[in-house]
């Protein structure tokens, strides 16, 4: 029986913590959330806009309140409405005690607009900002970033704009800061007086701090470009440093053959967020386990068992094919690559130079109780022709996946379906019937004769990658269903309907039923399979030995008379020798370095020597190609023994100076011919040995 004093020491030990919570000071308790009665009103700006574009509204708010991650959504709802489940209603976020909603859009005929804001199902009872719209007949010039609504510039990458005018041949793009709407630049923008149609034109930001602006026109008059007159209508860009961080450390070898995987982060709260997020999506180190609150296992139990694109096969095995980055900057247009203009891989790294073979995922991080559907475009060699794509013309297409805020990284299969359009071509296998049939190779046949060209070879082959993923999440106790059936879902056929057709329609034929492009299955299936490893077959992964610290090399005497000196070491991996070899070389000697196979991530080894070493001096062993050193080690002196004495007749061998720590000739002689008839002893009853045991 438990002791009931024991109880009552408890009760009385909780009561007493319970009333210490209940006197904490107010401050310690999280603020409130949101509600419309918090909002007051506010303003927008810039005002007026051209209808179709966009202005930011803050609001202020009568009380420090937060969002709550599980409410929402926050959104910045125009009046005038005529297509409610439609329209374009952006995001509210809390900044410095004030609700800032940017992007309102303006789409109505010229007049005001009226901007409401909508807590969750409740929206403020009276218009809090208003928009001033004018058509864009009324103005004689426009301006228009390139791209999205906020395109990505660098110091290395321009802002491209659409400059439109009927009027006004001189022309100056004012530069503010978007927030604060201070004037940061007045750029001249040179087009010729006689042109009126629309021209596509850069203006270099390098001045620019990374920031976040908008750009108007305004035509200078007499005095100059400092007093010029604003003309109505905005867009918006962002600049940023371009700058790139390893996603795995020490992984990436910029100088090899490999794609250029380049993930951006929106919606964080700040770059480390969006870090630990993107790596965890990624799956390098195999599938990311999640706790029951949608966060990494910690030694608890495992909810659910994520596949990123590396965790899953084939991606896993090819691996070495990527060089993984992270953008630095935030976006604040999460498409802002999306499209690739400027091309993609332009304006990156510290020398803006273009990083090949580039290919951009954006990843958003959800405002508040908002959704979105993530996204990818199609790459260069889309269409319907079996065969690898041409290297000199590939270009990858973009990645937006959207997360939400509370599982954001249950998304890690959505990274790795979108990645199968923008990489490697695929069609999504699953039923959309608001969009229209997408057919194409290899896995969206428009009949069943194209289906048994494209994939008939593999009839009946199931994807081995099934079998490992149905192990893991065998071991985590996880729920998959019966496995024969998934199987059977796998296995490749002739599957009709799908690729946004209707199910069971004959518009369309796909290899299997289930798959990464279909449902949430993180397996490729057979078919799509053998397209990504085509695809990533085109690059090597690897490098040619040029940098020093990729060569490891010791050296080191080996005894004996004369002297000799080997070398031994290994490349590093994913590095390869330099076509013509390896070349050490000591003094006026050299000879050719034997190096190993490459395998995979397995180091080469180098084998060089020996050569033969002589002086007294220091030796100066190097080891590289053709062209010079990458490697050089200095030894210790090489001591070389002095030449024998050559007797003269009647004469006497002159006595050579003793070395420190040396026995005198002599000495020596006396001892050899002492010991001569002791080894010829000996070497007889070596042979007797040997002879007795030949027998």
């Amino acid at each position: 029986m438990i002791d009931r004093m024991l109880i009552v020491l408890v009760l009385g030990a909780a009561t007493g913590a319970l009333l210490a919570a209940l006197a904490a000071p107010a401050a310690a308790q999280e603020p409130p959330t949101l509600t419309v009665d918090d909002i007051l009103p506010g303003e927008c700006a810039p005002t007026p806009i051209l209808i179709g574009q966009y202005s930011d509204c803050r609001f202020p708010l009568a009380r420090p309140v937060v969002l709550d991650p599980f409410g929402g959504p926050y959104l910045a709802d125009v009046e005038g409405s005529y297509d409610e489940q439609n329209e374009d209603r952006p995001d509210c976020v809390i900044e410095e005690n004030t609700l800032v909603c940017r992007n309102v859009p303006s789409y109505y005929p010229a007049g005001r607009t009226g901007v409401r804001i909508q807590v969750g199902w409740v929206g403020t009872t009276g218009v809090l900002a208003e928009i001033t719209t004018i058509d864009y007949w009324d103005v004689p010039v426009t301006i228009t970033p390139v791209g999205s609504p906020e395109p990505y510039a660098t110091t290395h990458r321009p802002l491209e704009i659409w400059v439109d005018k009927w009027e006004h041949p001189e022309l100056v793009a004012k530069i503010r800061d978007r927030d604060s709407g201070e004037v940061v630049a007045l750029v001249p923008v040179d087009i010729p007086a006689d042109t009126f149609a629309p021209v596509r034109l850069e203006i270099d930001v390098g001045a620019l701090a990374p920031g976040r602006y908008r750009v108007q026109p305004c035509v200078p008059p007499e005095g100059g470009p400092a007093d010029c007159e604003e003309i109505p209508g905005v867009g918006y860009f962002q600049v940023g440093s371009g700058e790139l961080v390893e996603a795995i450390p020490g992984w990436n070898r910029p100088g090899a053959d490999r794609i250029n995987l380049v993930l951006a982060g929106a919606g964080f709260a700040d770059f480390d967020a969006f870090a630990d997020t993107a790596v965890a999506l990624l799956g390098f180190d195999g599938p990311t386990l999640l706790d029951y609150d949608g966060g990494v296992v910690d030694g608890g139990e495992v909810a659910m068992v994520e596949f990123g694109p590396f965790a899953t096969e084939p991606i896993r095995s090819y691996r070495d094919r990527f060089n993984i980055w992270l953008l630095t900057d935030l976006l604040g247009d999460a498409h802002a690559m999306f499209w690739g203009e400027p091309p993609n891989g332009l304006g990156f790294g510290a020398d803006g130079g273009v990083l090949p073979d580039a290919q951009i995922t954006a990843i958003e991080l959800l405002a508040a109780g908002e959704w979105s559907g993530s996204e990818a475009g199609f790459p260069s060699f889309t269409g319907a022709a079996p065969g690898s794509p041409d290297r000199e013309d590939l270009q990858f297409a973009g990645a937006y996946v959207a997360l939400p805020q509370w599982t954001p990284l249950a998304e890690s299969d959505t990274l790795t379906h979108e990645l199968g359009h923008a990489l490697f071509d695929l069609r999504d296998e699953y039923t959309s019937l608001d969009r229209s049939i997408q057919h194409g190779y290899p896995n969206c046949a428009p009949d069943l004769a194209s289906a048994e060209a494209w994939w008939g070879d593999l009839a009946g082959e199931v994807d081995p990658w099934l079998d490992e993923y149905i192990a893991v999440l065998e071991a985590h106790g996880q729920f998959f269903g019966d496995a024969a059936d998934l199987r059977a879902s796998l296995a490749v056929g002739y599957v009709w309907g799908g690729c946004y057709g209707e199910t069971g329609g004959v518009e369309s034929v796909r290899p299997t039923s289930e798959s990464i492009m279909n449902g949430q299955t993180p397996v490729f299936g057979s078919v799509n399979r053998r397209r990504v490893e085509e695809i990533l077959g085109l690059w090597s992964g690897r490098e040619v030995l040029a940098l020093a610290a990729d060569l490891e090399v010791d050296c080191a005497r080996v005894a004996g008379d004369p002297w000799e000196v080997a070398c031994r070491g290994v490349i590093a991996p994913y590095v390869d020798p330099p076509a013509d070899g390896l070349l050490m070389v000591l003094g006026s000697v050299s000879d050719a370095c034997m190096t190993s196979l490459a395998d995979g991530d397995e180091p080469v080894a180098v084998t060089c020597g020996p050569l033969v070493g002589a002086g007294y001096e220091s030796v100066e062993v190097t080891v590289g190609d053709r062209t010079g050193a990458l490697v050089t080690i200095t030894l210790p002196p090489i001591e070389v023994r002095p030449p024998p004495v050559v007797l003269g007749l009647g004469g006497t061998p002159p006595i050579p100076a003793e070395r420190p720590g040396e026995a005198p000739p002599w000495l020596i002689l006396g001892i050899l011919g002492a010991g001569i008839p002791a080894m010829v002893a000996a070497m007889v009853v070596v042979r007797r040995r040997a002879g007795a045991t030949r027998e």
